[in-house]
């Protein structure tokens, strides 16, 4: 009763990726590693700014007890 029909139109089936998938992949690929080196930048920054501002914080300190001793000593 039903008799199947044959498409002659459609294309065989292929493995093969089209050239606009693999653009779409390497595109995402370099996407992903310019956003990986982004981030391990933005965090190695901070800790190099962290050391100069504690070095800035401790030469603040020492510069304040100094001060306190002379201001001491001059008292006497």
């Amino acid at each position: 009763m039903f008799v199947p029909l044959e498409s002659t139109s459609s294309k065989p089936a292929t493995s093969m990726a089209s050239t606009k998938e693999i653009t779409i992949v390497c595109i995402l690929f370099v996407v992903v590693v310019v956003f990986q080196l982004y981030v391990y930048m933005k965090l190695d920054d901070p800790e190099t700014s962290v050391e100069d501002v504690d070095k800035q914080r401790r030469e603040e300190e020492r510069k304040r007890r100094n001060d306190l001793l002379m201001k001491a000593l001059s008292a006497f």
